[in-house]
């Protein structure tokens, strides 16, 4: 199958490519409507707190930036290894929602499913691998993490 990329650089430029690639229509799929972004430079070393704060670790990477998320709609996420995942949600003035929305054992194979609380209107992912402990934000190809709208 080959498709046509449209890549926004950091710069802001624009890049299309045509690239050949194997990939199943499932995958495909999740990764068209995937928000958790794909591209390295969107993340960087380290997790959030249960408070929201940023804290340095080199096994973890955490998203730069806010996602919106829509309150009471159903989230539904996979990755292609076994790994720890933590979503935190926000309010709309991006303080920390209590709880953690992911996965915290990497034994469970089951997809993460939650539903957005009616005050969230934000998220933040962080992950980890057991055993690994230096990550950098490239790491993030190996997770091949989505999250779709279920």
């Amino acid at each position: 199958m080959k498709l046509w990329l449209n890549i926004r650089l950091p710069d802001g430029q624009k890049k299309e490519y045509m690239k050949k690639v194997k990939i199943s229509t499932l995958k495909l799929q999740r990764y068209m409507s995937n928000l958790i972004p794909v591209v390295d430079t969107e993340w960087e070393i380290g997790y959030i707190n249960a408070e929201g704060a940023p804290v340095t670790s080199d096994a973890h990477l955490r998203m730069k930036n806010f996602v919106a998320i829509r309150p009471g709609t159903r989230y539904i996420g996979y990755e292609l290894i076994q790994c720890q995942v933590a979503i935190r949600l926000y309010d709309v003035n991006q303080v920390v929602i209590p709880g953690n929305f992911g996965r915290s054992s990497p034994a469970d194979l089951t997809p993460i499913d939650f539903t957005a609380p009616s005050n969230a209107r934000f998220m933040k992912l962080y992950v980890s691998k057991p055993g690994v402990t230096h990550l950098t934000p490239k790491s993030i190809y190996d997770f091949g993490i989505s999250l779709t709208i279920g």
